[in-house]
């Protein structure tokens, strides 16, 4: 008796939760989608909600996957809808310098991302995850102008060099002890070490650079 008590909640949350889905998507339908009313690159045929998630799934590697399926549309761009996320691949050259050249301030801003919070310095103000505007403009200036010019990687490149052959020696070291080596926590200790040498570094060149 129990058992099909349970049963029975199971069942009807089940209706229920599915009811509220199919009910939110036909509104999306109504109101135009869940491209906000913009008209989209044509889209492969999909399953309503997950859209095109099964065939990504399904075929892999996805980048081959998306290019035979645009191949059979023949079309050089197209709209892939994982979910409520809405991917545009382009294979055509001509179509892609626009989108970088020309529609930059269209296409640049990056969603929100649940894991830049964790991994970015102040949650969503790196230059990496920061969305499109002046100040990421800005940063991405300072990056390209003062970190990652010629001349200071010339500078740098004894840094790089001499960090390269420190973790060479280490690894090496551990080899020839017979110890395990982690290289999942070499590479992010190295890396952490790198870059607070390096920004220092360049702290200390810019004299030289401007």
């Amino acid at each position: 008796m129990e058992y099909n008590f349970f049963t029975s909640v199971y069942i009807t949350f089940c209706i229920t939760l599915g009811m509220l889905f199919l009910i939110k998507w036909f509104l999306g339908l109504l109101l135009g989608g869940d491209g906000g009313g913009k008209q989209l690159p044509p889209c492969p045929p999909g399953i309503p909600m997950i859209g095109n998630l099964v065939g990504m799934l399904m075929n892999r590697p996805t980048t081959k996957w998306i290019v035979r399926v645009m191949n059979d549309m023949k079309t050089d761009i197209a709209c892939f809808r994982f979910g409520r996320v809405h991917v545009i691949a382009i294979t055509s050259d001509e179509i892609a310098r626009e989108v970088v050249k020309e529609k930059d301030s269209v296409f640049a801003d990056r969603p929100d991302s649940y894991s830049a919070k964790y991994i970015s310095y102040v949650a969503y103000k790196g230059v990496v995850f920061d969305e499109y505007g002046e100040r990421q403009m800005k940063m991405k200036k300072v990056m390209t102008s003062e970190l990652m010019s010629t001349k200071a990687l010339d500078l740098l490149r004894d840094v790089r060099n001499l960090e390269s052959d420190n973790l060479l020696a280490y690894v090496l070291n551990l080899y020839k002890k017979g110890g395990l080596v982690n290289v999942r926590d070499i590479v992010c200790t190295h890396t952490q070490m790198a870059t607070k040498y390096l920004l220092t570094k360049v702290n200390n060149v810019k004299s030289d650079l401007y």
